[in-house]
């Protein structure tokens, strides 16, 4: 093999030994023929670039000399082919084996660019340090004056200056700042010119602490743009110096921040983008394909309103925009004949077509059947699908969202597509994920979305995709079975039937058309044999048909799975592979087995099928071809050989050693929590603890199990399902209570700490099932152990936050707090000392979160938990810092919300916290309502919706506060308010008045009406406006996390209507909290307290302290950077100056200002101008009105 350099002098090494090239001009004719990388260079084209614009006479006659001995050079005395052939109209150099380092590098670049868009840093450091390695100096320097060598040296300058920036990142990605600013400093000494250079130099000061030079930096860089230039620096320099100096949190976590601004500069090493990654990883148009699942359908009979339905869909008026159809059913009800129907109808209108199908398998990989989706539009699953490293669960999902549907806009851009997702039930949550985004993402595409599914499924997120299939304006139809007239025609398209045989065959099939359409296919002289059971009979039959050794070989298939792998089956079976394939032939020649067109496996032509192939192994024979299996899938290997493994493990017991299944177990759960997939992880730890359970009680040890029991349900958190976890140690904590394991008790009731993130678990109305009582029988079953004894009565304290006594709550963590105390008294080791008064802290944490007027208290307490030390100190320090954003956005210190914001998001991120991250997506969201950044509210808005309706967070009505809280800040409602609440643009007074009527005591939705009011405009109805301020009046309860938000937004109904004898008990409420920021938990701003105040003040002619009050509202604007805030405080003041009239008291000694009528509309104009400018249309509105 020949290595051929020229990143440096030419030279070529044959095993190792440099060969002898010759004199310069043959040198100068190999390096041509290697600069042209395998193309053919012409024999003109040779002598020019040799020997320049006037060759000598016998130029022709030296290259060929040239050639011939630049071939007996390379070829050596093996006698082997020379490399340089003769191609008309001149020579090429094949590579093929041999390597050359200049497509070394570019092969290298590749790999560097596809690690960086996947976020593999790791592998970045790698491959960069290998493709800098190849360069051993100036490329050709002996040619280096010749122009067609300048080109190409040019070109590969840009390629190693991109190589080593990609570098950079990688450096700044794993944290080596120091490293990260070598490298730049000495690329920025080749190019100094360069504004990337300068970008990530500044990046890395920033990060390594020194943003002064950062800044310094740029401020260098753009004296000598304009000195020597006479140009400014390109915007993403610009945005990133914008971006340090408001100590954006994007630029400390880059390059590990997939979608902010700041990572939106990274260019070729960009882990966040959707549609240029998509065509940048595929390099071409979508080749999509188009195939029917399983070949020529059955009759279809009957179906009428389905039919309508599907051709309606296909209508010229409908065919540019989106639809989607549900079909549902039970297993033979005829859903994918239907699909197939409509794939007919799609291929009349020249559709592109897809057909997807969803394998009933145990633990399905994620994205798996999106993976058949993305081959199928031309797309490589591996690289598409690819989870950015470094992002949290919700971030990477939606990044991957954001690439499929990019990859449909594009597929769908010249042809419509129709796109068929078969027995959707059987898909992995992410998956399903996935289409339920796209549900509502492509209302614009031309784009049809046909899903079959079981009815009767008990899967949350398949109910979500049903929801938003019928929200997203589709339909669902639900399949009933055929009558006796519709069974005689389905019946009669397949074979020739009597009508008693019709009646007998309905009766036994019940209209099932599966059923009918097996029964008719048997041969005329069985069908009047007695059927026991009609579909067991019809497949039964239908397989007996087969050769007994072709049905062996099927049930080992069915046991193993329904995509049958040859290999993996001849294995099994230890059956020669060529056998095992004549079988599967035999079979597919009678419809059991099936291999979709476009696709390399067989799988069995439905479920049934299946099943009863399987039948005919007992359990025992089962066990031992799991056990087979997993051992086969062992030896070959792949992408999901882990879970596969542990699938086969764990249907192989009572066969299997317990020992193996229980790692097999743990290792699935461990590979799914790398990718990312808490679902999966779940599932097997569920899987690993019932196996351990189902030990005999001797062998079993209660920590062990409590381990995996604890393990499982932080997964179960880790992926948001709340509810799950609460339920779960309901049933388990009354079973630890009745076997009075008080250890196991106080350690089910630290995980339900933590089962919300920094939100209390449970709803505002304080429903939370029979979970409360069970934990007052486990604080007697832990009187004796009062470690235990402190973490039931700290989840006690959590489950009574809502409760109308505030003692209750109170006095549950002061007996918790007095326990933890009492155990520096026992002999209790440090480290549970130690675990339990940091379960007691953040029970305080999360009782009171968000709540007002413990603000201060909580700083300290969030103080107190992020210094302690214990074992889940790092996941704690998250929630100490998610609940401080709350506290000191609410003591309106703004700087001190954003460290905490910053600090907290980069641990969510680093540990994979999902309930938490998206807790602090709705702050990011909260903060730039406040700054006024409406547009970035939104997009954070929106993100924080899907991903909230993605966990198992208890607050269903979180998105719609948001959306509340923007409206009233924004001035106008729009389409993602309108979604949110279900109005569309609808009488949105009138969903008040239902909501109120159906939710009275719910406090959450007593806030939300409220601001929906304020920002619909409740001018009109009096009535309605007392009433919603008399329930607030007659409220009872403890302050809660929407209670200071809920009365600053009654407080304007107030001063809009003046009620005036109302005012008064406002402003008493209101006083103690005049110095704060009216939040709504951590989804939500209003806007200063003091601001309301003064509105009060005024509508009481108490001029003085409404001045005062307006005062203090515009220092604490001024003081946290809310444009919003202060346009608001400026209009007030306008407002307020025209009001005031004289008293006759003497109780307002300044009537005016006396400013003239032409200086306030002066005011008032800049007012407008400003407030439009940021969106602030309320604002702007009344100003133009003040002007008249």
């Amino acid at each position: 093999m020949r290595t051929y350099l020229v990143l440096g002098p030419l030279e070529v090494r044959r095993d190792s030994i440099t060969l002898d090239l010759g004199p310069p001009k043959q040198r100068a004719v190999l390096a041509a023929l290697l600069l042209a990388r395998g193309s053919v260079v012409s024999v003109d084209r040779l002598v020019d670039m040799v020997w320049g614009p006037e060759p000598p006479h016998a130029a022709i006659t030296s290259l060929q000399a040239y050639i011939s001995n630049l071939r007996r050079v390379l070829r050596g005395d093996t006698g082997d082919p020379s490399p340089i052939e003769r191609v008309a109209p001149g020579y090429r150099l094949v590579l093929a084996d041999d390597h050359l380092d200049l497509i070394d590098v570019d092969e290298l670049a590749a790999q560097v660019r596809a690690a960086a868009e996947d976020g593999r840093w790791t592998d970045v450091l790698t491959a960069t340090e290998q493709a800098i390695g190849l360069w051993r100096g100036p490329m050709l320097p002996e040619l280096a004056d010749e122009k067609w060598v300048a080109v190409q040296t040019a070109g590969l300058a840009e390629t190693r200056i991109g190589i080593i920036e990609a570098r950079v990142a990688a450096l700044l990605a794993t944290a080596d700042t120091s490293a990260a600013l070598r490298e730049i400093s000495a690329l920025r000494t080749q190019d100094r010119l360069r504004d990337r250079g300068v970008w990530l130099q500044m990046v890395a000061l920033h990060q390594a602490g020194r943003s002064t030079e950062a800044l310094e930096a740029y401020a260098a860089h753009v004296a000598v743009l304009d000195e020597e230039l006479g140009i400014d620096p390109g915007t993403p320099l610009r945005e990133l110096q914008s971006a340090i100096l408001r100590h954006d949190p994007a630029v400390a976590s880059w390059p590990r921040a997939p979608g902010s601004p700041v990572s939106a500069a990274i260019g070729s090493a960009d882990t966040s983008r959707g549609t240029d990654a998509v065509r940048a990883a595929e390099g071409r148009s979508p080749a999509v394909a188009a195939h029917d699942p399983t070949g020529p359908c059955d009759p279809l009979v009957g179906r009428t309103a389905e039919r309508e339905a599907l051709a309606e869909l296909f209508t010229d008026e409908r065919r540019q925009g989106f639809r989607v159809l549900g079909l549902s059913g039970p297993p033979g009800i005829g859903k994918t004949r239907l699909a197939q129907e409509a794939v007919r109808l799609a291929r009349c209108d020249g559709d592109t077509v897809i057909w997807v199908r969803c394998p009933d398998v145990e633990a399905c990989p994620a994205w798996w059947p999106m993976r058949q989706l993305c081959r199928d539009l031309g797309a490589d699953p591996d690289e598409l699908l690819a989870i950015p490293a470094g992002a949290d669960a919700d971030t990477a999902r939606f990044t991957v969202y954001e690439r499929m549907q990019a990859l449909l806009a594009d597929a769908t851009a010249g042809t419509p597509v129709t796109i068929v997702v078969d027995d959707v039930q059987w898909a992995d949550s992410m998956s399903l994920g996935l289409l339920t985004y796209m549900t509502a993402a492509l209302r614009d595409r031309p784009l049809c979305v046909i899903v079959t599914m079981r009815e009767q499924t008990t899967r949350a997120d398949l109910s979500r995709l049903r929801e938003n299939i019928i929200r997203s304006g589709g339909r669902v139809f639900d399949l009933g079975e055929l009558d006796r007239c519709e069974v005689h025609s389905l019946a009669g398209t397949i074979a020739s039937l009597e009508a008693d045989e019709v009646d007998e065959l309905f009766a036994r099939t019940g209209g099932n058309p599966l059923f009918v359409s097996e029964y008719a296919r048997l041969p005329a002289d069985r069908r009047g044999e007695a059927v026991p059971s009609a579909v067991r009979a019809v497949l039964d039959r239908r397989l007996a048909a087969l050769d007994p050794t072709v049905r062996e070989v099927l049930g080992v298939a069915a046991v193993i799975g329904d995509e049958i792998d040859a290999t993996l089956l001849a294995a099994v079976t230890g059956r020669d592979l060529d056998l095992v394939a004549d079988c599967l032939d035999e079979a597919a020649d009678e419809r059991i087995v099936v291999t979709p067109a476009g696709r390399q496996s067989t799988v069995f032509a439905h479920a049934l099928l299946r099943e009863e192939a399987m039948s005919s192994v007992r359990d025992l024979r089962r066990c031992r071809i799991h056990l087979r299996a997993a051992r086969v899938v062992t030896q070959i290997g792949g992408h999901d050989a882990i879970a596969r493994r542990a699938t086969h493990l764990l249907a192989a017991l009572p066969l299997a050693e317990t020992a193996d299944v229980l790692a097999a177990c743990q290792a699935a759960a461990q590979e799914a929590t790398g990718r990312w997939d808490s679902d999966s992880a779940a599932y097997w730890l569920q899987a690993a603890l019932d196996t351990y359970e189902s030990m005999p009680i001797a062998e079993q040890d209660s920590g062990e199990r409590d381990d995996l029991l604890v393990a499982m349900l932080d997964a179960h958190t880790r992926a948001g399902r709340a509810q799950v976890v609460i339920d779960t140690v309901t049933a388990r904590m009354s079973e630890a209570i009745a076997l009075g394991a008080a250890r196991s008790v106080g350690r089910l009731a630290a995980v339900l700490l933590r089962a919300g993130g920094g939100w209390p678990w449970i709803p505002p109305t304080g429903e939370v099932g029979a979970l409360r009582e069970v934990l007052v029988e486990a604080s007697r079953c832990a009187r004796g152990d009062p470690a235990s004894a402190a973490r039931v009565l700290a989840a006690l304290a959590v489950c009574h936050c809502y409760h109308p006594d505030p003692a209750i709550c109170a006095g549950h963590l002061r007996g918790a707090r007095d326990l933890a105390a009492s155990l520096d008294h026992t002999e209790a080791r440090s480290d549970v000392r130690a675990e339990v008064r940091a379960d007691v802290l953040l029970a305080e944490l999360i009782a009171y979160s968000g709540v007002a007027d413990h603000a201060e208290r909580n700083i300290a307490v969030a103080q107190l938990l992020s210094t302690s030390e214990h074992s889940s100190a790092a996941v704690d320090a998250v929630i100490a810092d998610s609940v401080a954003t709350m506290a000191t956005m609410t003591l309106g210190d703004i700087d001190t919300t954003e460290r905490h914001l910053r600090r907290g998001i980069v641990g969510s991120e680093q540990m994979r916290l999902p309930i938490l991250r998206a807790q602090l997506r709705w702050m990011e969201a909260a903060l730039a309502v406040w700054r006024g950044e409406f547009g970035r509210a939104a997009d954070h808005f929106r993100t924080a919706i899907a991903v909230h309706q993605q966990t198992q967070l208890y607050v269903a009505g979180s998105g719609a506060l948001a959306m509340m809280a923007m409206a009233t800040q924004h001035g106008l409602f729009d389409d993602i308010v309108d979604q949110v609440l279900g109005t569309w643009g609808g009488d949105r007074m009138q969903w008040v008045r239902q909501t109120m009527a159906a939710r009275p005591g719910d406090a959450v939705v007593a806030v939300l009406t409220a601001g929906v009011a304020v920002a619909a405009g409740v001018d009109g109805d009096q009535r309605l406006a007392a009433e919603i301020v008399d329930r607030w009046r007659g409220a009872d309860g403890p302050m809660m996390w929407t209670s200071l938000a809920h009365a600053v937004i009654l407080a304007d109904i107030v001063v809009d209507l003046g009620l005036l004898e109302r005012a008064r008990e406002f402003i008493d409420y209101l006083e103690p909290f005049r110095h704060c920021i009216a939040t709504v938990g951590q989804v939500g701003c209003l806007g200063p307290v003091a601001l309301a105040l003064a509105d009060l003040y005024a509508l009481c002619a108490d001029g003085d302290r409404a001045r005062a009050a307006l005062a203090d509202a515009r220092a604490l604007s001024d003081r946290g950077g809310s444009e919003p805030g202060l346009l608001r405080c400026r209009l007030a003041e306008q407002r307020h100056r025209l009001a005031q009239r004289p008293s006759g008291s003497g109780d307002l000694p300044h009537h005016r200002d006396h400013l003239s009528d032409p200086w306030r509309d002066v005011e008032l104009a800049d007012i407008e101008v400003r407030a439009r400018r940021i969106g602030l249309i309320a604002v702007a509105d009344a100003a133009h009105a003040l002007r008249g």
